[in-house]
């Protein structure tokens, strides 16, 4: 995903990264790749199915971006609109498609199963939704290569879990792989970490050219707000320390 997510970035949202954060990404993709690929379950349909809905993700983020961006919309109130539309297409296409199967399915009606079916289907859908609000407040505040690469430590957490729970065999591969993706996500973290704090001590130390000579500024007034020079200053006042008066002399000239 950070792969199709820099390239769609460059191309939609002209969106440039700094070299150091491309450097972190190939450890991310690699990592992934080995620990996907070396897999006893592994299917090649499959993967360029998860390829193929990667890259509608990776559009999926970069436009939501640029929706933001452009309507200035609240990500939630974007989330909203997006749901009830979704839910409009799709309906249709599960009345025909899976409700069907499940009214001819005999073991699923049972009273048991029914129930099962429907609290699984209930927390299905409230993980999808808390996932999917996550996602688009971290669209509306990072960018969309730091989510890609979120996202892509989401697959470690998925390939660890499912070594875990599912006691899927592991060789060493799959721990090789899923050792360089997270060092590929800590290279990413560092190089974001260190251009912000970059970024910040720019904003707070701005470059200001200083000069104690205040004479030097007079070049930049116009000739109505041009001050004495030094010099003038010294043969145009004559100070008398005796009586603590002051007399012009008669070579002043008043600018005006």
């Amino acid at each position: 995903m950070p792969m199709f997510t820099i390239v769609f970035s460059r191309i939609f949202l002209n969106e440039t990264q700094t070299l150091p954060v491309y450097l972190s990404v190939v450890p991310i993709i690699l990592g992934v790749c080995i620990a996907t690929a070396t897999e006893t379950s592994f299917d090649l349909g499959g993967l360029i199915s998860a390829l193929v809905a990667t890259m509608g993700f990776s559009c999926l983020n970069i436009f939501t971006k640029k929706s933001l961006k452009e309507t200035g919309m609240h990500h939630l109130r974007m989330l909203h609109i997006i749901t009830k539309i979704t839910f409009l297409l799709f309906v249709p296409i599960w009345a025909f498609v899976d409700f069907r199967n499940i009214l001819g399915d005999e073991t699923v009606m049972k009273s048991e199963n029914m129930t099962r079916s429907v609290v699984l289907l209930l927390m299905a859908g409230f993980s999808n939704f808390a996932m999917n609000v996550i996602a688009f407040t971290l669209i509306a505040s990072i960018t969309p290569v730091s989510y890609a690469v979120a996202n892509a430590t989401k697959r470690i957490v998925i390939i660890a879990s499912s070594l875990f729970f599912l006691q899927n065999p592991v060789t060493t591969s799959n721990l090789c792989g899923m050792m360089v993706a997270v060092l590929g996500v800590l290279m990413y973290n560092k190089t974001k970490y260190d251009q912000t704090m970059a970024k910040r001590r720019e904003s707070i130390l701005p470059n200001v050219r200083s000069d104690s000579n205040l004479f030097r500024h007079n070049l930049h007034l116009s000739p109505l707000h041009r001050t004495h020079t030094e010099l003038d200053v010294h043969n145009h006042f004559t100070i008398l320390p005796s009586n603590g008066q002051f007399h012009n002399s008669p070579n002043l000239r008043h600018p005006y």
